[in-house]
C-alpha cells in the first residue's frame, strides 16, 4: 500500500497577547512507499509525531489530504476510518498504549478480534513475544511490566497483524542496545515483506536500515536521502 500526503499542514491556534497560528507542520507533500523503510529524524518538538499522526489517520490535518492507495482517509466517516486503520495500518506509539485490565497476551489478541483480516492465534502471538525476549510475560498485566517490556509488547502487537503500513514513533526509546538492534531488524523485515514503514527516531543507528531519510526542523520537512537518488 502506498501512502501519499498532498499539501498537508497542521496549525494550532495560540493566543499570546494577540491571536496567532502556530504551525506544528508546515504545508508539505510526502510519500510512503511499499517495501521501503523511511526514517524521520529531528529534535523533540520539531513536528515529527504530529506528521506521523496525520499520516496514520489519527489527527486530521488543518488542510491537505492523505491518500492510501487512492482512498482519501479524512473523507471517510469515523467508523469507516477506524476500520481502515485497524485493517491496514499499525502504530507503535511513543507513550504507553496497553489496556491495563488485560494481560499481555490479551492485549496482543484484541486487535485481531475486531477487524483483522486474519485473527492471530495464541501460538503465533507467543512466538512473537519470545522473539522479543518477553515470552515469559504473556500472562502478566501491564502494571507489572517495566518501560522497556511495555514497549516490546506494543511492538509485538503492531508486528503481529502484518499491516500494510507500519508507523513506529521512537520504538527503541526504552531499549538497550541489543533489543534496539533486534527491533530495527524486525522493522526492516516488515519492509522486505512489502510493508511501507515510517520510523520516527532519535536512534543514531537507525539510518542503517533506511531506504529514505527525512528531517523535520521547526515543522518543515526536508529530504536528506532518497532511494530514488541512489
Amino acid at each position: 500500500m502506498q501512502l501519499h500526503a498532498e499539501g498537508i499542514e497542521k496549525r494550532f491556534f495560540r493566543k499570546t497577547g494577540s491571536a496567532n497560528n502556530f504551525f506544528a507542520v508546515s504545508k508539505t507533500d510526502f510519500d510512503l512507499l511499499p517495501g521501503a523503510v523511511t526514517v524521520l529524524v529531528g529534535r523533540s518538538g520539531s513536528g515529527k509525531t504530529t506528521l506521523l499522526q496525520m499520516l496514520s489517520g489519527l489527527l486530521s490535518p488543518t488542510s491537505g489530504k492523505v491518500f492510501a492507495d487512492g482512498t482519501d482517509l479524512y473523507s471517510l466517516p469515523d467508523k469507516a476510518l477506524s476500520r481502515f486503520r485497524s485493517t491496514h495500518l499499525a502504530v507503535i506509539p511513543q507513550g504507553l498504549s496497553l489496556l491495563q485490565n488485560l494481560t499481555v497476551m490479551e492485549n496482543l489478541l484484541l486487535p485481531g478480534s475486531l477487524y483483522s483480516k486474519s485473527p492471530v492465534t495464541e501460538g503465533t502471538a507467543l512466538e512473537m513475544l519470545e522473539k522479543l525476549g518477553i515470552g515469559h510475560l504473556a500472562g502478566v498485566y501491564p502494571t507489572e511490566l517495566s518501560g522497556g517490556e511495555s514497549r516490546r509488547v506494543a511492538i509485538s502487537r503492531a508486528l503481529l497483524h502484518r499491516p500494510d503500513v507500519l508507523f513506529a514513533d521512537e520504538p527503541t526509546g526504552d531499549l538497550d542496545d541489543e533489543n534496539t538492534d533486534l527491533v530495527l531488524d524486525l522493522l526492516q523485515a516488515e519492509a522486505r515483506r512489502g510493508a511501507a514503514v515510517l520510523l520516527v527516531t532519535h536512534e543514531a543507528g537507525a539510518e542503517r536500515i533506511a531506504d529514505n531519510v527525512y528531517r523535520m526542523t521547526a515543522g518543515k520537512l526536508s529530504c536528506e536521502r532518497s532511494a530514488h537518488e541512489a
